[in-house]
C-alpha cells in the first residue's frame, strides 16, 4: 500500500515503531503510555510487500491493516513527531536541557566529521553502543549526510540508580534523496552527570573534540538506545556498504554482487516508472540487509515468520503532504526464492510508490495504489498474464458477487486474491481507457478527489460500470492466456 497505518492506532498490534502499549513498565491504557503514543499522532510508516511466488515471477501483495489511511478528511495532521504537554518538573526539565546541550554537540561533530567529538557523550563501558555508534558515523558520512538534529521531547522515567529514558524527536536528510527532514524517533538511555564517576576514560579527541573525563562533570552520558521506543534508521544498519549507481543509493550488508544488482535495478526500475508517472525522485535509497533479523529491526513491521515478504517501503505521511523519507528495504530471503526478472518487479512495484508518494498527497483506495504499482511493475517486465491474473479469474467465475477488493482484503483471507483484483482493475482500465486515464485515476484521487469523481472524470464510470465492465472481462477470459 501507498500509505500506512498510525502508529497510535496500530502500536499494540502490531509493534510498529513502538511497545505493546507499555511505557516505563505502565501499563498498557496506563498515563504513561498514553503520553508516549501521543507523540505519535500524525507519524505514519507505509508499504509492507508480500510476495506470492507463481513460477518464479510472482504476484505482489501487501500485508497491511484495513483502514490504511487513518487521516480524516480534510485534515492536515503532523508529518513528524511532536511532544505532546506535559507538567513541568524542574529535576526532569533540567535533565532534558543537560541532554539537549549533549545531542546539539553530537550533531555539530558529525557536520565537522569530528568521530572522536561524535562518541564523547557515550558511555564507555557501553562499548556494544559506542561500536554501533562508530558504524554510524561511518555510514553516515558516507551518504554524505552532514546534518541530523534532535529534540528532546520529554524524559520517559528515571531511576534511584540515576539512569533516565529520554524520548528524542530526530530528523536525517539524505542528500539527493529526501527533498524535505526524514523524521524518527530514537529513545536513549541517559545517565545523569551527578550519578557518573568523576572520571571516564577518554574515546580519544582531536582538535575540535573534548574528552569525556573533561565534561563528565556538567553534562550527562548517553548509555544506550537499545529500546522499544527507537525506531532504526538506514545509518543504524552496521557493517553496511554503500553501492551507487546512476539514481540509486543501495545500503547494505547483503554480499556485493546483490548490492550491485539491485543498484542497477533500482536505477533501471526509476526510470521505468518515469515512463509512465512523473516525476520521479532524483534519487532513491534502497536497503538491502543479510539478515531477516536485520530486516525486522528497520522496518518494525514485518513479523519473525515473514518469509513470503519481499520488500518493505516505508516512511512518514501526513494528509495534504507528500511522504518525507521513503525508504525501501528488501527482504534477504527473498533473494533464493525470485528469478531475476521477479527481482526486478519488486523493485519497479516498489519504487512505484515512491515516486506516487512523493507527488501526491492523500491516500487513494488500496486496490488503485496496489493495482497501478503491480500493473506499472509488470508493464515493465512481461508476465504470463493468464497464471497471474488467475484468482481473479477464477473468483469471476465462481458465481460470487464481484466487487473491487476492500482495504482490509489486503492483510486478511485471500491476499493473492486482492492484489489479483486490484491489477485485473487496473489493467482493464487501461485497456479500455488507455493507460494515461489510470494515471490520471491515480493522481486524481491521490490529490484528494473521491473514487466516484476521480473514475468519472477521467474514465467516464461510474465504479458500478468499471465493476460490470471488468466482470465481464474476466468471465469471457482464457485462463491460459491474458483475460
Amino acid at each position: 500500500m501507498t500509505r500506512g497505518d498510525d502508529i497510535d492506532a496500530t502500536a499494540a498490534a502490531d509493534g510498529t515503531m513502538a511497545t505493546d502499549g507499555n511505557d516505563a513498565g505502565g501499563a498498557p491504557g496506563s498515563s504513561a503510555a498514553a503520553d508516549r503514543r501521543s507523540l505519535w499522532r500524525g507519524f505514519v510508516v507505509a508499504v509492507v510487500a508480500v510476495l506470492v511466488l507463481t513460477l518464479g515471477v510472482g504476484l505482489l501483495a501487501e500485508l497491511v491493516r484495513p483502514g490504511a489511511d487513518p487521516r480524516p478528511a480534510g485534515s492536515a495532521g503532523a508529518a513528524a513527531p511532536s511532544p505532546a504537554p506535559t507538567t513541568s518538573n524542574p529535576s526532569t526539565d533540567a535533565l532534558a536541557s543537560q541532554v539537549q546541550r549533549v545531542l546539539d554537540r553530537r550533531a555539530a561533530a558529525l557536520a565537522a566529521g569530528d568521530l572522536a567529538g561524535w562518541l564523547t557523550p557515550l558511555d564507555p563501558a557501553a562499548t556494544e553502543f559506542v561500536g554501533r555508534q562508530r558504524e554510524a558515523f561511518a555510514v553516515l558520512r558516507e551518504l554524505d549526510v552532514r546534518t541530523v538534529r534532535w529534540t528532546v521531547a520529554r524524559v520517559l522515567a528515571q531511576t534511584a540508580a540515576g539512569l533516565s529514558r529520554v524520548e528524542v524527536a530526530g530528523e536525517w536528510t539524505v542528500p539527493g534523496v529526501d527533498p524535505a527532514p526524514a523524521p524518527f524517533v530514537t529513545v536513549f538511555t541517559v545517565r545523569s552527570a551527578s550519578s557518573a564517576p568523576s572520571s571516564w576514560p577518554s574515546t580519544g579527541s582531536t582538535a575540535t573534540s573534548t574528552t569525556i573525563s573533561s565534561t563528565i562533570s556538567s553534562t550527562p552520558v548517553l548509555v544506550d538506545d537499545d529500546d522499544p521506543g527507537t525506531t532504526r534508521q538506514a545509518f543504524d544498519l552496521t557493517g553496511a556498504q554503500v553501492v551507487r549507481h546512476g539514481r540509486a543509493i543501495v545500503l547494505g550488508t547483503a554480499p556485493s554482487d546483490r548490492l550491485e544488482f539491485y543498484a542497477r535495478a533500482a536505477d533501471e526500475g526509476l526510470g521505468e516508472v518515469s515512463r509512465v508517472w512523473t516525476p520521479v525522485p532524483t534519487r532513491v535509497l534502497v536497503l538491502a540487509p543479510a539478515t531477516g533479523a536485520e530486516l525486522r529491526t528497520l522496518s518494525g513491521r514485518v513479523p519473525a515468520s515473514g518469509d513470503q515478504v519481499a520488500a518493505v517501503t516505508y516512511g512518514s505521511v501526513a494528509q495534504g503532504r507528500t511522504a518525507r523519507g521513503d525508504r525501501v528495504i528488501l527482504n534477504p530471503t527473498a533473494w533464493d526464492r525470485l528469478s531475476a526478472a521477479g527481482r526486478e518487479i519488486v523493485v519497479t512495484h516498489e519504487l512505484t510508490h515512491v515516486s506516487v508518494r512523493a507527488s501526491t498527497t492523500h491516500a487513494p483506495p488500496l486496490w488503485v495504489s496496489e493495482g497501478f504499482a503491480t500493473w506499472v511493475a509488470y508493464r515493465a517486465h512481461p508476465v504470463d498474464e493468464g497464471r497471474t491474473a488467475g484468482p481473479a479469474v477464477e473468483h469471476a467465475r465462481s458465481g460470487e458477487p464481484q466487487q473491487l477488493p476492500a482495504e482490509g482484503a489486503f492483510s486478511s483471507g485471500d491476499v493473492d486474491l486482492a492484489y489479483a483484483q486490484a491489477w485485473t482493475a487496473c489493467r482493464y482500465l487501461a485497456d479500455r481507457s488507455g493507460p494515461a486515464a489510470l494515471v490520471d485515476l491515480s493522481r486524481r484521487v491521490g490529490a484528494g478527489e473521491s473514487l466516484a469523481a476521480a473514475l468519472h472524470a477521467s474514465t467516464g464510470l461510474t465504479e458500478q460500470a468499471l465493476v460490470t465492465g471488468w466482470s465481464r472481462s474476466l468471465q469471457s477470459s482464457d485462463s491460459s492466456g491474458p483475460p
